[in-house]
């Protein structure tokens, strides 16, 4: 058991999930997939739900939620170690704890 980060699009995250989730989007999108491609079905329905976004939060924006969706674009996947974790429990301990402020420097 871990914890998997993962920043890319949310097409190739779902693309390279289990094929059972392409009928799922479709079902829940209404779309009907007939030989489509599911990474094309995944992308439409990811754009349509972020069109969606948009509307609903409109001047709450500073600007419209836009990022790349297509193939190429980039992704990165990492599991943070324990070392990383453990540092992150120390400053919030000196935080809480010790009512020291945290002040970091990279």
């Amino acid at each position: 058991m871990g914890l998997d980060v993962y920043v890319g699009s949310l097409t190739r995250y779902y693309v390279e999930g289990p094929a059972d989730v392409v009928g799922r989007v479709a079902r829940h999108q209404a779309m009907a997939v007939d030989g489509q491609p599911a990474e094309e079905v995944i992308r439409s329905a990811v754009l349509g739900w972020r069109d969606g976004l948009n509307r609903w939060l409109g001047d709450r924006l500073d600007e419209p939620l836009d990022w790349d969706e297509s193939g190429p674009a980039p992704c990165f996947t990492d599991k943070p170690g324990w070392d990383g974790y453990g540092g992150t429990l120390r400053l919030a301990e000196r935080s809480v704890v010790c009512r020291v402020p945290m002040k970091l420097d990279f």
